[in-house]
């Protein structure tokens, strides 16, 4: 039996309090729909799935594209650490794209940009490592785009994760990018699982009575049915740069999440065809995101099993010991 202070179990109940008075104060979802058409923030959309020869019409022999990093870490408390970073681009022929990194403070490289990111963006050191490593990560998931872009034209690739990201941790790469992609004709879409955005709950303040405003994600958990779409008017203040790209809601399975999706805003007209085309590709009892990011995301990742065989392959048992193992891992009970 697990034992429990009270100070701990006071303020579990507490929390269980107060999300359930949130809970209560928010609207119910045919509430919440009309008060996001009368308030002029989105149309709400019924999508539906493609049929054999409307996908096939839809691709013309093309394939679909994927792009998905991965982060794992191997060692102790910092700066004892280092992680594997790897990066790909697949197609649904199989072709793959990878591109990865190391990055550790310990090491000279690293320490140098680190300090950088540091006193740049005034963080401690720990947390700027963090920082780096996020933006080292963006970085190699946009250069395997690249790389897809300059051998492959498919019909569509599949980001995972938001436009905003990639333009603010890999900006150079980025803008290389999408003058390749748009030079191809080629449509992007970014998926993003976890959304971040607030500016649907921020337009609803004064109606959702001044309490807790939730993310855009568990405002409209289960405000959408299935196959449907919450296209988002383009006057909303998004959390986006300058209006270059657009940004609508879907549910795409039973599940009652949604995921946001983003693409340029000059390919806006492409989106609702697109999402037939997801619709149709994410698997009903899934969470609701597209199979192929799922099916990138597993054939690149890397595990922790998997990272730690790398490291005590490449070094010396001593320097694994001497640098990357904590005390803590040494504990026999």
């Amino acid at each position: 039996m697990l034992s429990l202070s009270d100070g701990l179990r006071h303020t579990i109940l507490q929390l269980l309090e107060e999300w359930t008075e949130d809970a209560e104060a928010l609207h119910t979802p045919s509430q919440l729909r009309r008060l996001i058409q009368e308030q002029g923030i989105g149309t709400f959309l019924k999508v539906e799935r493609m049929d054999k020869q409307e996908i096939a019409d839809y691709l013309r022999g093309r394939t679909v594209a994927g792009v998905d990093g991965s982060s794992n870490s191997f060692g102790g408390s910092y700066p004892g650490t280092v992680a594997l970073l790897q990066a790909g681009a697949m197609t649904t022929k199989r072709d793959k794209y990878l591109a990865g990194d190391a990055v550790s403070p310990m090491s000279q490289r690293d320490k140098k940009r680190i300090a950088a990111y540091q006193e740049r963006h005034n963080l401690r050191e720990e947390e700027a490592y963090n920082r780096y490593k996020d933006e080292r990560m963006a970085q190699l998931e946009v250069e395997a785009a690249i790389e897809l872009l300059k051998h492959e034209e498919p019909c569509l690739v599949l980001f995972d994760g938001g436009f905003v990201r990639y333009e603010s941790k890999a900006f150079l790469s980025w803008e290389e990018y999408t003058a390749l992609a748009r030079q191809k004709e080629i449509l992007s879409i970014g998926i993003i699982e976890e959304v971040g955005t607030n500016f649907i709950s921020r337009s609803l303040a004064d109606e959702l009575n001044g309490r807790l405003l939730p993310f855009d994600r568990q405002l409209l958990f289960g405000v959408l049915e299935p196959g449907e779409a919450l296209l988002l008017d383009e006057g909303l203040k998004h959390k986006g740069f300058s209006g270059r790209y657009y940004t609508c809601f879907a549910r795409l399975s039973k599940h009652p999440s949604i995921i946001g999706c983003d693409v340029f805003q000059e390919q806006k007209q492409e989106l609702l065809t697109a999402l037939r085309f997801l619709y149709t590709n994410t698997l009903d009892a899934g969470r609701g995101v597209p199979f192929w990011i799922d099916r990138v995301d597993h054939e690149i990742k890397l595990s922790y099993k998997e990272t730690e065989a790398i490291v005590r392959k490449t070094f010396p048992a001593a320097w694994v010991e001497k640098y990357l193992v904590s005390q803590r891992s040494r504990r026999d009970i």
